[in-house]
């Protein structure tokens, strides 16, 4: 039990985690504003510019659980979804994984759409795709956190 304790990975205890949600906060941060910015500037000519206005809010919201995960070590180790005392913020932190899981699928059949189509410019189409890869990505580490534990 207690040689597990010690592999378990988290990032208080893994430079490389830490850097990777370091990396995804700054991703996240930067693709909400730029297709919040792109939504404004071709929304009536842009296929799909709803998808770009619907990823500002959820990279907001994604970049904030990035900061939660980096600075609270409790959540890696109580039942999911963690329930600060008193209520706080993190409290709603704690259901966006389950809100990632709904929308990974729909977001990776629209990416493919996108690519497909080429309805947006090149780096538009390589920005989300990246978001998706990143997506996938955490929904690893949240399964293996135990993120999703209600399952």
């Amino acid at each position: 039990e207690y040689a597990r304790l010690l592999a378990y990975n988290t990032p208080q205890n893994s430079p490389r985690i830490r850097l990777f949600l370091l990396f995804c906060a700054g991703l996240f941060t930067f693709s909400a504003f730029f297709f919040l910015w792109n939504y404004w500037k071709h929304r009536a000519t842009r296929k799909y510019a709803l998808l770009q206005l619907a990823l500002f809010p959820l990279g907001m919201m994604l970049t904030y659980y990035m900061y939660v995960l980096a600075t609270n070590i409790f959540i890696f180790y109580f039942a999911a979804p963690y329930q600060d005392l008193p209520f706080s913020i993190q409290n709603i932190a704690a259901y966006f994984p389950f809100l990632l899981l709904v929308l990974i699928m729909p977001f990776a059949w629209i990416n493919l759409k996108i690519i497909r189509e080429k309805s947006w410019p090149l780096f538009s189409q390589a920005l989300l795709s990246l978001n998706n890869v990143t997506y996938w990505a955490l929904m690893g580490w949240f399964v293996y956190w135990g993120l999703l534990g209600i399952f």
